[in-house]
């Protein structure tokens, strides 16, 4: 009489169904661990920003002269011995320094060419942390009064300046941001705020 035995191991195929679903899960910690890591960068770039503009309003609102004479004069070197710049966004490793937001990408500071007493703070993005910068800055009224902030530059395009009761919608930022990217959502494309400093 023959005995039956039993079987205990796995199939390739189990194995494969095995592996597909851990590859799920792993994919999905993946995905949503950059997610967390890109909100998170979009997060500190708008309170590097903030910080930049509150700082050169504190430094220069009683300054009886323009700190640099002249429209879309660099300003970075002078802004950086200032304390203008949040001090992780710093690169001391180069001379003169410079800037790098959290994306490690570079950041600079220039006199405005739309106004005076005013700068141009340009950095790059993409497009969904231009949207959402943008978004911030620029489309609500209110937050464009609070940080004085006169226009923006998305792409290569010069400075679109905003009165202070015009509307910006969400989705014209957006379109603005999609064509800066020209339709490379993980490119990189120059931006940036104009805003006055006193």
């Amino acid at each position: 009489m023959h005995q039956r035995h039993s079987h205990t191991g796995f199939t390739l195929i189990e194995l494969a169904i095995v592996l597909a679903i851990i590859g799920v899960i792993i994919g999905g910690v993946w995905y949503y661990a950059a997610q967390t890591l890109n909100k998170m960068k979009q997060e500190k770039m708008q309170d590097e920003i903030t910080q930049i503009i509150q700082n050169s309003r504190q430094v220069f609102s009683s300054a009886n002269t323009a700190p640099v004479i002249g429209t879309n004069v660099n300003f970075t070197t002078q802004a950086i011995t200032a304390n203008i710049f949040p001090i992780e966004m710093v690169n001391n490793n180069t001379s003169p320094p410079t800037l790098m937001d959290p994306y490690g990408q570079p950041v600079t500071l220039t006199t405005s060419g739309a106004q005076n007493t005013s700068f141009h703070l340009q950095f790059n993005t993409r497009s969904d942390s231009c949207t959402n910068i943008m978004t911030k800055f620029i489309a609500n009224t209110g937050t464009r009064d609070h940080y004085a902030i006169l226009g923006y530059s998305i792409g290569a395009g010069t400075v679109t300046t905003v009165g202070y009761n015009e509307t910006v919608s969400i989705a014209t930022l957006a379109t603005a941001c999609g064509n800066g990217a020209g339709g490379n959502s993980s490119a990189f494309f120059p931006a940036g705020l104009d805003f006055y400093y006193k």
